[in-house]
Formats: C-alpha cells, sequence, structure tokens
C-alpha cells in the first residue's frame, strides 16, 4: 500500500485513474552518463550521432535524464544518437571494449564506474543541472508512493512512515553508519570493494542520492520537474500536484 516507487511509472498510472499519491522524498536520479576516460568526449553535445546507451528506456532516471538533455541541450537521445539498449551488465562491458561511447546504467553500476576514475569519466549528472536550475535534485527516481486510502486510513501512521524513511536517509548520510551498513549488506546491496564504498559516502554526504524532505517547496519544485517533462514530451499530461502531492509532515 505504500513503497519508494518509481516515480515516472507512479505519474503514468496516476494518470491511467489509480488514486496514488506522492508522500515523500525518496532515491533521486543520481546516475550519471559516464564516457571512458580516454575518449575526446567532453559534453552531452560531443554525443549527437554517437552511440548512447542504457538498461532501459522505460526506467524513470532513464526518463528523467532524457527529458534534462532535451531541456538543456536539445538532444533528444533517442532521436539524435545511436541508441543502444542493453542488459546493465552487458552495458558496462560494451563500454569497456569501446563497443559504446557512453552509458546510462544503474545504480550500482553508476558507482562502479564513479569509482574507477582512472577509466571512466562522468559527463553530465541530471541531479547536478535541475539543482543549478531549481534549488533541488530529482526526486523521480524512486519517491514515497501510497494509495491513498492507506493514507486516509490513519493519517498518524502514514506521517511516521515517511518520517522514519526520511531519517534512514539522513541516517545513512553519517560515515560510520554507512561503514555499519555496508559491512552488513554491502554483498547484497553491490558495494564490491572500499572504493565503491567512499562513493558511496561521498555522494550521501553531499545529498546526492537520496531527498529526505517533502515540503511546499520541494514538492513544486519536483513538479515543475513534472511539467518539463511533459512539455518535452517524455511525460503526459501532469496530474494536480494539490491532489497528488500529499504533504505530511
Amino acid at each position: 500500500m505504500v513503497t519508494t516507487y518509481m516515480g515516472t511509472a507512479a505519474i503514468a498510472r496516476i494518470n491511467k485513474g489509480l488514486d496514488w499519491v506522492i508522500i515523500g522524498g525518496g532515491l533521486t536520479v543520481m546516475q550519471e552518463v559516464f564516457v571512458l576516460k580516454s575518449s575526446p568526449f567532453k559534453s552531452i553535445n560531443d554525443l549527437r550521432g554517437k552511440k548512447f546507451s542504457s538498461w532501459s528506456t522505460g526506467a524513470g532516471a532513464f526518463k528523467a535524464t532524457r527529458a534534462v538533455i532535451m531541456d538543456g541541450f536539445g538532444i533528444d537521445v533517442l532521436k539524435d544518437t545511436a541508441f543502444v539498449q542493453a542488459a546493465a551488465p552487458a552495458l558496462f562491458k560494451l563500454l569497456q571494449r569501446g563497443n559504446v561511447d557512453s552509458m546510462l546504467n544503474i545504480s550500482s553500476l553508476t558507482i562502479a564506474a564513479a569509482a574507477q576514475p582512472d577509466k571512466y569519466r562522468s559527463i553530465f549528472a541530471p541531479n547536478a543541472y535541475w539543482k543549478k536550475k531549481t534549488g533541488h535534485a530529482i526526486g523521480w527516481s524512486a519517491p514515497i508512493v501510497a494509495w491513498r486510502s492507506w493514507v486516509d486510513e490513519d493519517r498518524a501512521r502514514a506521517k511516521a512512515h515517511v518520517k522514519a524513511t526520511h531519517e534512514s536517509f539522513k541516517w545513512l548520510r553519517n560515515p560510520a553508519n554507512l561503514d555499519a551498513a555496508v559491512k552488513k549488506y554491502g554483498t547484497l546491496a553491490a558495494v564490491k570493494n572500499q572504493a565503491q564504498a567512499n562513493v558511496y559516502k561521498k555522494w550521501l554526504s553531499e545529498g546526492k542520492v537520496f531527498m529526505s524532505t517533502w515540503d511546499a517547496k520541494t514538492r513544486a519544485n519536483q513538479w515543475e520537474f513534472l511539467k518539463m517533462a511533459a512539455k518535452r514530451g517524455v511525460l503526459g499530461k501532469v496530474p494536480s500536484m494539490e491532489k497528488h502531492g500529499l504533504i505530511l509532515e
């Protein structure tokens, strides 16, 4: 009845009539566009006509990245590049071999690339772009989504759930807490080595991974993103913010 859920998919289901509400922050679009360090590409502009790759065209992170690239550079990666879609691990190998020119990959493989600066280089971070433009990261990878009936059944419970989830995100920003979590769950969470753990530590401390607020300003900013994505043709209509973006804290 409530979970962190792919944000763009939630919006699509709301548009189809499901009475869902966004009630909190969650995983942001932490993925970045990587190229080989040795490649000549410096900017998204350099990837026009080149092999841009991703693991999914339906994932929230891909849709968000596609929208902000259109917004910032006027490039639709599905139309203006030689787009390649492949399974996430294969995608990583394709970049390593030079079979694709860039990749947007799942969270853990994004971290794996960032942990090897001698091999890979980020040329675009969607979160950084949107934060520079609006002051907030993009919260549509996986915000907290609930059935309205579940919220109405016990609003105190719903409020407590959001508060606890946000507190867990903040808890991970403490390096000692992150070290404890990696020690216990690292293998399950695909943290393969200390270099990757260090990237998580850095990115969490910088607020690049989780959005731990959901107030009037945050909500308005996230709905501005939806409007932009709809204008660019990446999303359908934008549901009412007042009806489907509930603030419980």
